[in-house]
């Protein structure tokens, strides 16, 4: 909804009063990750500096909580963000190979189904990127 300050004081009222679960950093990579894509008159770099926050506190989220599939999607989130702003496809291959251990650990068939619609999302956008390339220098 744009209110980004009012998202991060309550993701920080709850995380000192109840502490950092899996379902409050999945919040906070997504505020980030909004933050980055939808906050108005910010410069590519800008936007590509609060993905890669979001990275490490996805990175760190998953440490914790390594077969949270809330907070490993919430990394491919931000791995597909940072495809779409660079084009760099590293954090997304690292957001995938993640979700794919959990799914060797946990054997839960719903992460399977994560897997293969974010795999399909790059997919679409490779194509995208190459159909831009290939306009560009038309």
């Amino acid at each position: 909804m744009g209110e980004f300050e009012k998202a991060e004081t309550e993701l920080r009222i709850f995380d000192k009063d109840f502490g950092r679960d899996g379902p409050v950093s999945r919040y906070q990579i997504r505020l980030l990750t909004s933050r980055a894509m939808r906050s108005p008159g910010l410069l590519k770099e800008d936007r590509t500096a609060i993905l890669n926050q979001a990275r490490e506190l996805a990175i760190v989220s998953i440490a914790r909580f390594p077969n949270h599939k809330s907070v490993l999607s919430a990394y491919c989130e931000v791995g597909i963000e940072l495809c779409k702003l660079t084009g760099a496809y590293e954090v997304f291959d690292d957001a995938i190979a993640e979700l794919k251990a959990a799914e060797e650990r946990v054997g839960d068939p719903e992460i399977s189904k994560i897997i293969a619609r974010y795999e399909a999302r790059v997919t679409a956008q490779s194509s995208d990127f190459s159909d831009f390339a290939t306009q560009d220098t038309a």
